[in-house]
């Protein structure tokens, strides 16, 4: 597995495809809408994991602070999931050493896999009518 640098591809057709694993069902013209507005922003970084010669896992991170990224969106093409791709990602970034605390707001579909990367889960207030969602946090030091 390989990790590069896709900010300026994320709206390549490919990319927006594993972009839509991790956005609440929506248009195609939305996920072009989110691309161009995470392409557009200094503090957002992308990046995406080669395996098999296809990109076939993306992160997408915020840089709030000197200590502490947030993930804004982590997805692996469904042919690939279970095989360590959304792992190997959470890696690269809390090895770029940029930072001492990564975060994360997620449904229930994703707590297992911040609690195995492990991330503290915490449950935040609904923001949607009958959808729990959670804070993870990873600390680094």
């Amino acid at each position: 597995m390989k990790v590069t640098a896709l900010k300026n591809h994320l709206s390549d057709s490919e990319i927006l495809t594993l972009l839509s694993y991790s956005e609440y069902p929506c248009s195609r013209q939305k996920l072009i809408n989110i691309a161009e507005r995470y392409k557009s922003n200094p503090e957002i970084y992308a990046f995406g994991c080669e395996h098999l010669e296809t990109v076939d896992g993306i992160i997408i991170v915020k840089k709030h602070s000197l200590n502490h990224i947030e993930i804004k969106s982590i997805s692996v093409s469904p042919d690939y999931r279970k095989e360590g791709i959304g792992s190997y990602l959470i890696s690269y970034i809390a090895g770029c050493n940029l930072h001492s605390k990564i975060t994360a707001e997620t449904d229930n579909d994703a707590v297992v896999f911040y609690r195995k990367n492990g991330f503290l889960v915490e449950r935040l207030k609904e923001k949607y009518v009958g959808t729990p969602r959670y804070l993870c946090t990873l600390h680094l030091n």
